[in-house]
């Protein structure tokens, strides 16, 4: 019996998992950096790291102390509340565009402007916007809750200007 619960609770847990299966992206330079807490900020955002824990640029573990501000990073995880990102996964990169990857909360044409997780991004009239296979589309095609990569450039606290929208 607790065999079949066993296997009831792993098929269950996937589910949940696959149900949920995009994690959130943050890749940009640091701006602040709290050792102690382990914490990093982006963009305005506060990035949790699980136990200070770090990769290099070539998966080496080093320490959220080794860091310095304006080290570019790429950061795996979840929003939590505005503002506040839980890292599953921490990496020094090397310097490459700045990146927004979640879930679209609303979308606002007439001010072009773009809520996605507590982050307002702000677009121009040559904003790329392509589907899951590449192929150009427009805002119209990206519903509340489309899971989009924001490729551009952080501007200020939790603000993004966006130069290509890709749904994921």
């Amino acid at each position: 019996m607790r065999y079949f619960a066993g296997i009831a609770g792993s098929i269950i847990c996937a589910i949940c998992i696959a149900g949920n299966s995009f994690g959130d992206d943050i890749k940009g330079r640091i701006e602040e950096i709290d050792a102690k807490s382990a914490i990093v900020t982006v963009g305005g955002i506060k990035i949790a790291t699980q136990n200070g824990r770090v990769e290099n640029e070539i998966g080496q573990l080093i320490f959220v102390k080794d860091l310095a501000v304006g080290d570019f990073i790429a950061a795996d995880g979840y929003f939590g509340n505005p503002g506040e990102f839980d890292s599953y996964k921490l990496s020094r990169d090397y310097p490459g565009h700045d990146e927004l990857t979640a879930r679209i909360k609303s979308i606002d044409q007439e001010n072009n402007k773009i809520s996605i997780r507590g982050v307002l991004v702000s677009y121009g009239k040559d904003l790329k916007i392509e589907d899951e296979d590449g192929i150009p589309t427009n805002l119209e095609r990206l519903p509340n809750g489309s899971y989009v990569e924001c490729r551009g450039k952080w501007t200020g606290p939790l603000q993004f200007f966006v130069n290509k929208i890709r749904r994921e």
